[in-house]
């Protein structure tokens, strides 16, 4: 399975990161880790995961993924719907990583994709360009879907 993520910050370097998926964001928070990996701390581990562990592209990758989960910030989505709906195939389905719920009924009204549910129950927290901090714990929780 491909799994794109789109919106590569703090929350969506630390869930993406480990589940492997393509991540598509800002070239200056992207460059740094895709040259130098990233170290993901918490209160119990420490894990590096090598810049060769770690994919990154542009938009266009959307168009080849199984699935897309979404974590920016709620301000960014107006520029996500179009992002999506230039570049993603209309019957993938897109999973919400952003924070309350109308993100994801604003989805579902412009977009015909199905739209799952998602949260992050943790915060992030830069301790230097390639170092994030999870100051807080929990799992993510995912709608059940078939992707």
């Amino acid at each position: 399975m491909t799994l794109a993520l789109l919106g590569a910050g703090a929350i969506g370097l630390a869930v993406g990161v480990p589940w492997g998926a393509i991540l598509i964001g800002r070239d200056r928070v992207l460059a740094p880790i895709a040259a130098g990996g990233l170290r993901l701390t918490d209160a119990r581990t420490d894990r590096t995961f090598a810049p060769d562990a770690i994919q990154t592209a542009g938009p266009e990758a959307l168009a080849s993924a199984d699935l897309i989960a979404v974590a920016t910030k709620s301000t960014a989505l107006p520029s996500v719907i179009e992002t999506i709906t230039a570049q993603a195939q209309p019957d993938t389905p897109i999973l919400s990583l952003m924070n309350g719920l109308s993100p994801v009924r604003d989805l579902t009204d412009a977009l015909p994709n199905p739209i799952l549910r998602g949260m992050v129950p943790f915060n992030a927290v830069w301790r230097g360009p390639t170092h994030l901090h999870l100051s807080s714990a929990g799992s993510v929780a995912v709608e059940d879907h078939p992707a």
